[in-house]
């Protein structure tokens, strides 16, 4: 959630690259991650990154919400 917050907030690209180094976790595991941000068009996703829409930017707090486990 960190990796994300940090680099979603300053809208910064998030490189799968860099992500899977950083945290040890799979590009499927975060394109799992966003898919719900990806359809309401707040994330686009292409092969080496993601990146913030302009609505994403706008709505920035439901998207790193979205993140978290549903209690």
């Amino acid at each position: 959630f960190e990796y994300l917050l940090n680099h979603l907030r300053l809208s910064l690209p998030v490189s799968f690259e860099h992500f899977e180094a950083y945290t040890n976790q799979s590009r499927d595991t975060l394109i799992s991650l966003v898919s719900e941000s990806k359809t309401q068009g707040f994330i686009e996703v292409n092969h080496t990154h993601l990146t913030l829409t302009a609505s994403g930017q706008m709505f920035l707090d439901d998207v790193l919400t979205s993140f978290l486990p549903k209690a």
